[in-house]
Protein backbone atom coordinates (compact mmCIF):
# COMPACT_ATOMS: atom_id res chain seq x y z
CA UNK A 1 0.00 0.00 0.00
CA UNK A 2 2.79 2.07 0.77
CA UNK A 3 5.37 1.55 -2.03
CA UNK A 4 4.97 5.07 -3.63
CA UNK A 5 5.84 6.43 0.22
CA UNK A 6 8.42 4.22 2.04
CA UNK A 7 10.47 1.14 2.18
CA UNK A 8 10.29 -1.04 4.75
CA UNK A 9 12.41 -4.17 6.36
CA UNK A 10 12.17 -6.51 8.22
CA UNK A 11 14.38 -9.48 9.81
CA UNK A 12 14.40 -12.92 7.49
CA UNK A 13 15.84 -14.47 10.50
CA UNK A 14 13.03 -14.40 12.77
CA UNK A 15 13.04 -10.93 13.87
CA UNK A 16 10.05 -9.12 15.76
CA UNK A 17 10.92 -5.41 14.63
CA UNK A 18 9.95 -3.36 10.95
CA UNK A 19 11.77 -0.46 9.91
CA UNK A 20 10.50 1.69 7.65
CA UNK A 21 12.30 4.99 5.60
CA UNK A 22 10.73 6.94 3.75
CA UNK A 23 11.31 7.24 -0.16
CA UNK A 24 13.94 10.45 -0.94
CA UNK A 25 12.28 13.38 -2.24
CA UNK A 26 9.03 13.17 -0.69
CA UNK A 27 10.08 15.57 2.36
CA UNK A 28 10.70 17.85 -0.17
CA UNK A 29 8.23 20.66 -1.13
CA UNK A 30 6.84 19.79 -4.37
CA UNK A 31 3.46 22.07 -5.89
CA UNK A 32 0.09 20.26 -5.21
CA UNK A 33 -1.26 17.68 -7.28
CA UNK A 34 -4.68 16.30 -7.46
CA UNK A 35 -3.07 12.88 -8.28
CA UNK A 36 -0.71 12.61 -6.26
CA UNK A 37 -0.05 9.12 -5.01
CA UNK A 38 0.72 9.87 -1.28
CA UNK A 39 -0.78 11.57 1.41
CA UNK A 40 0.24 15.07 1.62
CA UNK A 41 -0.17 18.28 3.41
CA UNK A 42 0.51 21.87 2.69
CA UNK A 43 4.29 23.40 3.67
CA UNK A 44 2.74 25.97 6.19
CA UNK A 45 1.38 23.17 8.77
CA UNK A 46 2.64 21.69 11.37
CA UNK A 47 1.70 18.25 11.27
CA UNK A 48 0.57 16.78 14.56
CA UNK A 49 -0.39 13.35 15.54
CA UNK A 50 -1.08 11.54 18.49
CA UNK A 51 -0.22 7.77 19.03
CA UNK A 52 -2.72 5.81 20.37
CA UNK A 53 -0.10 2.78 21.50
CA UNK A 54 2.68 4.93 23.31
CA UNK A 55 0.39 7.82 24.20
CA UNK A 56 3.12 10.34 22.72
CA UNK A 57 2.28 13.26 20.52
CA UNK A 58 4.57 13.34 17.68
CA UNK A 59 5.50 16.56 15.65
CA UNK A 60 6.59 17.39 12.72
CA UNK A 61 7.67 20.54 11.18
CA UNK A 62 8.61 21.05 7.90
CA UNK A 63 11.97 22.91 7.36
CA UNK A 64 12.35 24.91 3.78
CA UNK A 65 13.55 27.52 2.30
CA UNK A 66 11.28 30.42 2.93
CA UNK A 67 11.70 32.18 -0.30
CA UNK A 68 11.25 29.24 -2.48
CA UNK A 69 7.79 28.09 -0.08
CA UNK A 70 4.75 28.84 -2.22
CA UNK A 71 1.04 28.39 -0.81
CA UNK A 72 0.77 25.50 -2.84
CA UNK A 73 3.53 23.53 -2.09
CA UNK A 74 3.21 20.39 -0.23
CA UNK A 75 5.09 17.66 1.52
CA UNK A 76 4.49 14.09 2.42
CA UNK A 77 1.98 13.77 5.62
CA UNK A 78 4.17 11.46 7.45
CA UNK A 79 1.86 11.89 10.90
CA UNK A 80 -0.78 10.86 8.85
CA UNK A 81 0.59 7.93 6.97
CA UNK A 82 1.85 6.65 10.33
CA UNK A 83 -1.33 7.05 11.89
CA UNK A 84 -3.10 4.66 9.34
CA UNK A 85 -0.12 2.31 9.79
CA UNK A 86 -0.65 2.14 13.49
CA UNK A 87 -4.65 2.12 12.58
CA UNK A 88 -4.16 -0.95 10.28
CA UNK A 89 -2.39 -2.72 12.53
CA UNK A 90 -4.27 -2.69 15.18
CA UNK A 91 -3.73 -5.84 17.62
CA UNK A 92 -0.38 -6.47 15.90
CA UNK A 93 1.68 -3.61 16.46
CA UNK A 94 2.83 -3.10 20.01
CA UNK A 95 4.36 0.13 19.50
CA UNK A 96 5.65 2.46 16.65
CA UNK A 97 8.94 4.39 16.98
CA UNK A 98 9.65 7.96 15.32
CA UNK A 99 13.58 8.50 14.47
CA UNK A 100 13.93 12.38 13.70
CA UNK A 101 17.89 13.03 11.53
Amino acid sequence: MYDDTAVFFYDCFGGDKIGGVWLPGLRTPKPFKVRERYSSTPVHQVRIGHTHLTGRIIEYRVQAKKDKKKASDVVLNEAAIIAEIERMGHGLIKSITVHQK
